[in-house]
């Protein structure tokens, strides 16, 4: 359940009568570039991964946003907590590049902004924070595709098969000779120049 109190089962048991006023709020969102402020917010709640419950990193974020607003070698990638490391000027200079237009480039960038989150323990609420400026929320239905558009330039000079999937990369070739080799490496170089350069990180313990 989202910081709206209304449980996802409210939304679809209640479509047909929520269809139309949500329409209505969606269709002046979308052409004045204004995003509800209440959309900004979320609850995360932290499941376990592994290791010990005292570090803050062995913990999965979950989070909860208001429902109204969401013979062949392979190498396998993982960017190091991908979504929290979106730099929102490189993205929005990437939308730009794929051709958005002015109003729609600023309503992003109003979606964006100025969101906050708190953290919901069983019955126990945190206060809210702000999110950072180089953030995008897993939960929302918008972040993924913003993220696939953002790591959309990583191939552009890969040579060997390149497999994306949201923040996890494949990448295969078949080895036969030193020159195949050196060229698999050249790949991984170049992806590893492209996260430098967008500000992001391989997680080096899953790769």
């Amino acid at each position: 359940m989202g910081p709206d109190g209304i449980r996802p089962r409210v939304m679809r048991e209640l479509a047909d009568e929520l269809a139309k006023p949500l329409s209505i709020i969606y269709n002046q969102s979308w052409p004045t570039g204004e995003v509800p402020e209440d959309w900004k917010l979320a609850n995360v709640t932290p499941i376990h991964k592994k290791g010990g419950k005292e570090d803050a990193s062995d913990y999965r974020p979950v989070t909860r946003l208001v429902d109204a607003g969401r013979a062949v070698d392979v190498v396998y990638l993982d960017f190091s907590k991908a979504f929290d490391t979106v730099s929102h000027g490189t993205l929005l200079a990437k939308l730009a590049a794929h051709g958005l237009d002015r109003s729609t480039l600023c309503w992003v960038r109003n979606w964006l902004d100025g969101r906050a989150q708190r953290v919901v323990v069983n019955c126990a609420v945190s206060s809210w924070g702000q999110s950072p400026v180089v953030f995008l929320h897993q939960g929302s239905v918008l972040g993924p595709a913003l993220f696939n558009i953002f790591i959309d330039d990583m191939d552009e000079a890969i040579k060997s098969f390149i497999s994306k999937f949201v923040d996890d990369t494949q990448l295969g070739a078949r080895v036969d000779r030193l020159e195949d080799r050196r060229a698999l490496q050249g790949d991984l170089e170049w992806l590893d120049q492209w996260a430098e350069s967008n500000k992001m990180k391989f997680n080096k313990s899953k790769c």
